[in-house]
């Protein structure tokens, strides 16, 4: 009798391609950052902001995430992104390279974390964060800081960060903890890459613009002598017409030309939805890199039928 070994190989996925990584895959993370900036289940700093939603894409493709996971823990303290901590812990512990953080004290005032490197064995120790270090550095006297209520906690939170900034950096992405941010002082915070910070201004700006249109002034009142003639009437206000969004505009231009390729191709015209549908569902699959590829692989296939549903 014999048996037969078999080794299996793990399966490693493609790693994911960022949304600066080409055009298209930044025309992709527009599609997708505009159904996410139209959700009410992502936090307000992406709701209607689709650049906020493009930046939260291109964090979870590099670490490989859920996009939804990196909208709800990373958060926007004095104009800086920071993470929660409680996700720098939990991104370290499904790393995969380590093991999970242990925590050492020397009493009740002085904590630090330790987790052991899956590679080579090592147990790796962070710094010791202890009571005088909190009152040196001014955090336990922050407005709305949490050292008074809930100390252990926060020697917990501030010992993981410590080490994941000095074992574990690519998590964080160079980005500190949302209670770092919030208890650095503010005259020391430093301004933003404008690499990160540009396009959200931008963006702000723009429509800062288009909500203040300069309304023309009434013309000036032309005062002689004795007779004072009425001022002439303010002119009416102009009506703004609603300008469709970078997103939708690109949508609906992706439409049209759908469309315009399909009845090239003489697909009858009642067919030319279900086609369209079917070329969604074609990237969706991976079968198609873009919406247009795939009607465009519809058209080259397209054979008239009795009876499409």
């Amino acid at each position: 009798m014999s048996t037969d070994l078999t080794t299996t190989h793990a399966h490693t996925p493609p790693a994911r391609a960022g949304a600066f990584d080409s055009l298209d895959a930044f025309a992709n993370a527009q599609r997708m950052a505009g159904l996410l900036a139209s959700s009410t289940m992502v936090p307000k700093e992406y709701q209607g902001n689709l650049s906020n939603c493009v930046i939260a894409l291109e964090i979870a493709s590099r670490l490989d995430t859920s996009p939804f996971m990196v909208m709800q823990n990373l958060n926007v303290i004095h104009g800086r992104p920071a993470w929660s901590a409680a996700f720098v812990i939990a991104s370290v512990e499904a790393s995969g390279k380590f093991g999970p953080l242990r925590y050492e004290w020397r009493g009740e005032d002085a904590c630090r974390c330790v987790a052991r490197d899956l590679r080579s064995g090592e147990d790796l120790a962070g710094t010791w964060i202890t009571r005088e270090m909190v009152t040196r550095e001014g955090w336990a006297s922050k407005t709305g800081s949490k050292w008074a209520s809930m100390p252990e906690q926060m020697f917990r939170y501030r010992a993981a960060s410590f080490w994941a900034r000095a074992y574990a950096p690519g998590i964080l992405m160079g980005m500190g903890t949302a209670d770092e941010v919030r208890e650095e002082p503010r005259d020391e915070v430093p301004v933003r890459s404008e690499s990160v910070a540009a396009p959200a201004i931008e963006a702000k700006a723009a429509r800062g613009l288009r909500a203040a249109l300069p309304m023309p002034a009434p013309a000036p009142v032309v005062v002689e002598a004795i007779v004072e003639p009425e001022p002439e009437p303010a002119p009416a206000p102009r009506q703004r017409r609603s300008q469709p969004t970078p997103a939708a505009a690109e949508l609906q231009d992706d439409a049209a030309r759908a469309r315009d390729i399909l009845a090239r191709a003489g697909v009858p015209g009642r067919h030319i939805d279900a086609s369209a549908r079917k070329a969604e569902q074609m990237v969706s699959d991976g079968r198609a890199p873009s919406f247009l590829d795939g009607v465009e692989m519809i058209a080259s296939e397209y054979a008239p039928a009795e009876d499409m549903p």
